[in-house]
């Protein structure tokens, strides 16, 4: 295994221990919600842009089916894996439905390659991972609009309450794209600007 191929490998490892974790220390425990809650999503106003990644959405009953998308033309040809965080002011009012997590088109396996997506809730906190696994790494540019990295359920837990959602990093890490030797692409910038959900 060479040194390209180390950092990726230690990278996923990271990424899935980070989750674990994140799973075994118990996140995004709700119960207890009413099933006439109605929820409501809002962009942060960001429009979107060659190499930004924001949040987008729709709702559907109590559920906000949020895509985190990346603008194109990319700068960059070689996007192989995204890491973030989603940031929650209040963990109360919204959780992410375990197993919801769905890999979009942004990253597109060639060859041998697969998608591994993995998403977990700890506390206000919802950790993303999301990377192409092969034996021969390559990424992959994206042409002109938006294309979703991942989709995830989010549901909401309390009538007339409401959060912000905030892409951050996670630990010493800023958000992130990665390209396929493991290092972090500069030109992909994540929205700092907060989307809003509430539940009505």
């Amino acid at each position: 295994m060479n040194r390209e191929s180390r950092r990726i490998a230690a990278w996923g490892v990271a990424i899935v221990l980070d989750l674990t974790c994140a799973i075994a220390c118990g996140g995004g425990g709700g119960g207890g919600k009413s099933f006439t809650i109605v929820a409501m999503f809002q962009e942060s106003g960001t429009a979107p842009a060659p190499d930004l990644v924001r949040l987008a959405g729709t709702t559907a009953g109590d559920l906000v089916v949020l895509d985190v998308n990346i603008g194109g033309p990319t700068s960059n040809d070689d996007l192989f894996a995204f890491a973030f965080d989603i940031a929650l002011d209040d963990e109360s009012v919204v959780e992410l439905v375990q197993g919801s997590a769905v890999a979009g088109s942004a990253l597109k396996p060639g060859g041998m390659e697969q998608l591994e997506v993995l998403a977990a809730q700890n506390g206000n906190r919802i950790t993303v991972g999301v990377t192409k696994l092969g034996p021969t790494p390559s990424g992959n540019g994206i042409p002109t609009g938006e294309q979703t990295v991942v989709t995830l359920q989010l549901r909401l837990l309390r009538k007339g309450a409401s959060s912000h959602l905030r892409l951050v990093g996670s630990y010493a890490m800023p958000p992130a794209a990665i390209d396929s030797t493991g290092e972090i692409i500069p030109s992909v910038q994540f929205d700092a600007q907060p989307a809003l959900v509430a539940g009505s």
